[in-house]
């Protein structure tokens, strides 16, 4: 189970991959997204495609449901889907369309205004009128408590002239939507709704529904027709009342830690959470179970990373200092596999060799060992170099870094501390009974603070 200190956090919901972060009831819910490992029938298609389209007028169409389905529980997004999703379509898919005169963006028991109608104005506007009511129940909001799924009440007597009348207009060939929440009361009988002079020429489609003031019972959506306008002297319009689809933004990053979440660890659904050594936490999916067999060049580069990946296991302690510069970057095992995969590999697959001589264990912009003599005795290995460094930066303090390999025995030995550049000379013991002719060393310098190291220097010895 995955645990998350939230003392800090202002910026849920937010999505990590295949990991979902929200907020319900006041508590933080840390959640796996469901991978689909099959595929999809043929319903499971269809209704995908319903919920797409539904969404594309429900989208840009948000402050409309919100009060259009104030009176019912949950988000009015999920009840408009239901409401629509098995009368609002007409055709066969792949070819389902909607029917936008069969849509309904509104749902409640308050009567609509009687005679509403919509016309066509004058350039960009629509005129609407009805007929306002004569009487109105004054005691209304008590009765507006009543509950609003059996439907058991007088809905003539819920109306007041102080009910709102809302419009959407919506454009398919844009997926943008008009909404006017305000737009006129019960009681004007007349209206004028304002177009977006760039919708002239395009067909959109008109919705109207009532709300009482204080937001809690809506009347049903009507379908008042589609229109197309023409806009010689458009009427001034107002950018505010147009909303277009909402797109989740992407969840920021700290810098410091990988997708800005702090205290969380532990294993979730197909994703691991952890904190490296450098204090980043890692999100990171557990590898897909593979289904296909790996291709020939797979298996070649599998057998160059394995044979690679063994070698420098015998020498961690080298190429860990070697390439110490690296790490703010990436890994020094990453960075030493990365240096030493294309031409040190040598032959073809399967029967891969490895080229020692051409192997570097470091990397750096200091000088590198210029060995002048090299000579075994007994178990001791002996080492000569101009104690001047002739490319690159170079100290007298300088330390080296001695590698050993014996490619008989597959053994190592690594020795960190066994001279100073200024002294020019070194000896490394060796282990008891290496008279091996195979036996490949690695020289490299390093500075005093290990932040800089130099190029490797291999020879046989």
């Amino acid at each position: 189970m995955a645990t998350i200190d939230d003392k800090n956090r202002e910026d849920f919901p937010q999505n990590t991959g295949p990991l979902s972060l929200y907020q319900w009831k006041n508590k933080v819910v840390v959640a796996a997204v469901g991978n689909r490992g099959f595929v999809q029938t043929h319903d499971q298609i269809v209704n995908a495609q319903k919920f797409k389209l539904m969404q594309r007028v429900f989208g840009p169409s948000f402050v409309f449901l919100r009060l259009g389905f104030a009176a019912f529980p949950g988000r009015p997004r999920d009840r408009a889907m239901k409401l629509n999703y098995h009368k609002a379509f007409k055709g066969e898919y792949p070819k389902m369309e909607l029917d936008y005169a069969v849509l309904q963006l509104a749902e409640g028991p308050l009567p609509l205004p009687d005679t509403l109608s919509a016309q066509a104005g004058n350039d960009n506007t629509i005129l609407l009128s009805w007929t306002p009511p004569t009487h109105t129940n004054t005691s209304r909001q008590a009765s507006s408590q009543t509950s609003t799924a059996k439907n058991q009440f007088d809905t003539a007597n819920l109306q007041s002239s102080s009910d709102l009348l809302m419009v959407s207009l919506y454009c398919p060939d844009f997926r943008q939507a008009i909404v006017y929440p305000e737009l006129a009361c019960r009681a004007d009988a007349t209206a004028t709704i304002v177009v977006d002079p760039e919708w002239a020429g395009i067909p959109f489609h008109l919705y109207a529904a009532c709300y009482n003031k204080n937001s809690s019972l809506a009347s049903n959506s009507t379908y008042l027709g589609c229109f197309t306008l023409q806009c010689d002297n458009p009427v001034p319009f107002n950018p505010a009342n147009r909303y277009k689809p909402r797109i989740r933004k992407p969840a920021q990053k700290k810098e410091g830690t990988n997708f800005d979440i702090v205290g969380l660890s532990g294993r979730v659904g197909p994703i691991n959470i952890f904190t490296d050594k450098r204090g980043r936490v890692i999100a990171r999916a557990n590898p897909a179970k593979r289904t296909t067999p790996p291709t020939q060049g797979e298996k070649r580069n599998m057998s160059r990373f394995s044979l690679m990946s063994h070698f420098l296991s015998k020498v961690r302690v080298f190429y860990t200092i070697g390439f110490d510069a690296h790490k703010s970057r990436t890994h020094v095992r990453s960075a030493a596999m990365s240096a030493n995969l294309r031409k040190e590999v040598v032959g073809n697959g399967p029967n891969f060799a490895i080229d020692y001589l051409a192997v570097q264990l470091s990397d750096g912009p200091l000088a590198a060992p210029r060995v002048t003599k090299t000579c075994r005795e007994k178990d001791t290995a002996l080492f000569s170099w101009a104690s001047d460094g002739d490319n690159g930066i170079s100290s007298p303090n300088d330390t080296l870094l001695v590698a050993v390999y014996n490619t008989e025995r597959d053994e190592a030995v690594v020795s960190q501390t066994v001279a100073k550049r200024s002294e020019g000379k070194a000896a490394v013991p060796l282990p008891e009974g290496w008279n091996d002719n195979g036996c490949i060393a690695y020289l490299a310098f390093h500075n005093v603070d290990n932040n800089m190291c130099s190029p490797t220097s291999a020879l046989a010895i």
